[in-house]
């Protein structure tokens, strides 16, 4: 049992500085490591305006504010279905101690602080993830309408197709769909065996199943993939280990109930 809360915040509440209406002093407060691109890779002007009105609970606590490592990473990680993410080990604490400025640094140290976070590679690692992510549900997409047209119908025809698409990505059928666009190393019965369970320990099977959430609601026409949907299921994987989303996007919060649903949803206090 962990001390204190990890509450992932999007950046919607981040940016609003709202966050005292969503958490307490005593929260910790946890951004996915994209985020941080998408901030530091802003022009200028907009850089400076956030760098200006940070939310004050940040400022105060920065000891409490935290990066999560990408999924990418983690199933770098997780080299073997023995070896499993656990505890803080999602933790970025390198990359966390970036934003540790504390309340008496200036808007310029803040806006260095956020040019700094940079690599040079790093806005193009998040835009060829992005690419990848929705690649890879097309290709799930593709997979379902030819190898399970009945289940696109089952959606398609569904009056609550949410609560039908939360119903069938628990199934271990998406686990082998996955398997037939993923990477070749998961193409092993140990490891098909492991992403068959729901709900997931793997980082590997967490990605899976978000990426089927969006493929079959898009294969049954319900909702097009989107490219912010990168950010959401950054937000979503961050929050599978923290157990807590502070959000008010409903999109999000519908895709979170249905893979993760030991994921509390913190609302507007």
């Amino acid at each position: 049992m962990l001390k204190h809360r990890y509450v992932v915040v999007d950046l919607c509440v981040l940016e609003a500085g709202r966050l005292s209406s969503y958490i307490l002093d005593e929260d910790h407060v946890v951004l996915p490591h994209m985020i941080m691109s998408d901030l530091a890779g802003r022009k200028a002007a907009a850089m400076r305006e956030h760098a200006e009105h940070l939310p004050e609970w940040l400022r105060a606590r920065g000891d409490q504010v935290w990066i999560a490592r990408d999924w990418a990473t983690l199933e770098d990680l997780e080299s073997s279905p023995d070896i499993r993410i656990e505890g803080l080990g999602w933790r970025d604490d390198e990359g966390s101690k970036k934003l540790r400025l504390g309340k008496d640094a200036t808007p310029k140290q803040w806006l260095d602080s956020f040019k700094d976070f940079e690599s040079p590679t790093g806005r193009q690692i998040v835009e060829d993830g992005r690419k990848a992510f929705l690649g890879s549900c097309g290709r799930i997409e593709n997979a379902m309408m030819e190898n399970h047209p009945v289940i696109v119908c089952q959606v398609k025809s569904s009056q609550c197709w949410r609560t039908e698409v939360a119903r069938l990505v628990k199934e271990p059928i998406m686990g082998h769909i996955l398997g037939l666009v993923g990477d070749r190393k998961y193409h092993t019965q140990e490891w098909n065996d492991a992403l068959e369970r729901f709900p997931d320990e793997m980082a590997f099977g967490r990605t899976s199943r978000i990426l089927c959430w969006y493929s079959l609601a898009q294969a049954a026409g319900k909702r097009k993939v989107e490219s912010n949907d990168f950010e959401d299921a950054a937000y979503a994987h961050a929050a599978s280990y923290t157990g807590y989303l502070a959000t008010e996007d409903r999109d999000l919060i519908d895709m979170v109930r249905a893979v993760f649903e030991n994921v509390t949803i913190i609302p507007k206090q």
